[in-house]
């Protein structure tokens, strides 16, 4: 379907593929690289509804979108888009290109592969089997004296070299750079082997951005934060704001109860000034430049994060995870999170060694889905005596609600029950992504052979009868930790 090999197993192969669901079409990226038990696929979903996005969809505040559009303006340069992979860079791109498509400019590019079909855009795509690299692909088309011209990525110095000197004769040149912010583009393209005067001269600006979570707008509620919290990322607020309320989604069934619905762009955009240039020189470091960019107006993407948090866009925790503000600026405050005093851990996650962690020690989680009250008293007491952490359910169409909500470490629900019964429960736990690999003990009051064989079918990962033993079931539960009795 994608042009695989399926017979090779033992190299990494790429295609692509399209679907169409419900009336739309969508390309598949797919690829494939040989782990130790066996391949590792992956799959990237594209909507070719995208590609003629403008750069007002993309999120950008009016300042920045300003800040790119004159840049864009320009007869020549390059501007630079960076980000880690999955950040929609390409979208950006690709958004700068539509704003320019006309019949009077000549566009032409070079990816790898071509992700989008944008009519009067002239694509060529590299091939590495026949030669034609980045860098070949560019020498080519700048023999067809093209007005613009997208690199999709910079990876070595002959691209670079090539892309930076089309920037400064004549052509307007947008392409990627992976790095973590803007002003680390600057030392990247150093690192390469170019020399600072041609950076200087060459670049226009560079947008750097990553893609966030949007709340669910069908479960949205206020999210009251620490003093703490808000004492932290008061200097990235609006000056004069005097709300600040932010949100959170309180999870529900249309977001598959994780609170999050569609993705929104956070960005930053460093625009080259001329002071600027004269700081790109020899050994100069990216905090140094973001430093000097700062004084002249220059705001991280962090802020823009922040400032989406406050619109209600999405949350504060989903900006610390993609974009967090400076490691002085607040391993202090998430160090002071509340903690369960009853448990002993964390509640939410710590920012330890300047990297987000789940440093959070506690307790296994188990769900016991049942609707025998009594039955559920009993197990409760049984391995809670264990120091397990129960929640409990008293039928299955609770229990996936909590299996999705909680994401225990075990599950052990009982074969009939009403609403759903205990083999359609674990079908749907086996058939959503982030409950699949829950363990799931299925129990029955029938010592029934057909019973125990459709629950194991149905995808349990064991099977009890009840009356159930105190022993019996507290070494079930031990081997699916794989551990002795956990310590208090």
């Amino acid at each position: 379907m994608s042009n695989m090999d399926i017979s090779i197993r033992r190299k990494p192969q790429d295609g692509r593929t399209k679907v169409k669901y419900e009336d739309k079409e969508y390309d598949l990226r797919i690829a494939t690289i040989p782990a130790s038990y066996g391949e590792q696929m992956n799959i990237r979903i594209l909507d070719q509804s995208q590609a003629s996005a403008s750069l007002q969809d993309l999120g950008l505040p009016e300042k920045l979108l300003t800040l790119l559009e004159e840049a864009t303006s320009r007869p020549q340069g390059i501007i630079l888009v960076t980000g880690p992979t999955g950040s929609g860079k390409s979208t950006t791109l690709y958004a700068c290109l539509c704003k320019l498509n006309s019949p009077s400019k000549k566009i032409l590019t070079v990816e790898d592969p071509i992700e989008f079909d944008i009519p009067g855009v002239n694509q060529v795509g590299v091939e590495p089997k026949t030669g034609l690299s980045f860098a070949a692909g560019l020498r080519s088309i700048l023999r067809h004296d093209p007005d613009v011209v997208m690199v999709g990525e910079i990876r070595d110095e002959e691209t670079a070299s090539v892309a930076l000197q089309a920037g400064m004769t004549g052509h307007l040149v947008f392409s990627t750079v992976h790095t973590n912010d803007s002003p680390s583009a600057i030392t990247r393209l150093m690192d390469l082997g170019i020399e600072p005067f041609v950076i200087s001269n060459a670049l226009l600006c560079i947008v750097g951005q990553r893609l966030v979570r949007k709340i669910c707008e069908k479960c949205k509620e206020p999210d009251p934060l620490t003093s703490q919290i808000i004492e932290r990322i008061h200097p990235f607020l609006p000056q004069g704001s005097e709300q600040k309320t932010f949100w959170k989604g309180r999870r529900c069934e249309a977001c598959q109860y994780t609170g999050y619905s569609d993705r929104i762009g956070i960005f930053e955009v460093l625009r080259i000034t001329p002071s600027l240039r004269e700081l790109i020189v020899p050994k100069v470091s990216a905090l140094r430049l973001k430093q000097a960019a700062q004084q002249e107006g220059f705001e991280p993407m962090t802020q823009d994060g922040i400032r989406k948090a406050l619109d209600g866009h999405t949350t504060i925790d989903e900006i610390f995870r993609v974009a967090p503000p400076e490691v002085g600026q607040v391993s202090e405050m998430l160090l002071s999170e509340p903690i369960d005093k009853e448990q002993g851990t964390f509640i939410k996650s710590q920012f330890v060694d300047g990297q987000f962690s789940a440093g959070a020690i506690r307790p296994k989680k188990i769900l016991v889905v049942d609707d025998d009250d009594v039955f559920l008293r009993l197990v409760e007491t049984i391995l809670e005596a264990e120091n397990y952490q129960i929640i409990t359910a008293l039928n299955g169409k609770e229990g996936l609600k909590l299996a999705i909500e909680e994401k225990p470490d075990l599950i052990i629900t009982d074969l009939q029950m009403p609403e759903m019964d205990g083999i359609t429960f674990v079908k749907k736990l086996k058939s959503q992504l982030s409950t699949r690999i829950i363990p799931t003990i299925m129990l029955t009051i029938r010592d029934d052979l057909s019973a125990e064989v459709k629950g194991l079918e149905a995808g349990a990962d064991d099977y009890l009868v009840k009356p159930i033993e105190s022993e019996r079931l507290i070494v079930r539960v031990r081997r699916f930790f794989n551990s002795t009795l956990p310590a208090n």
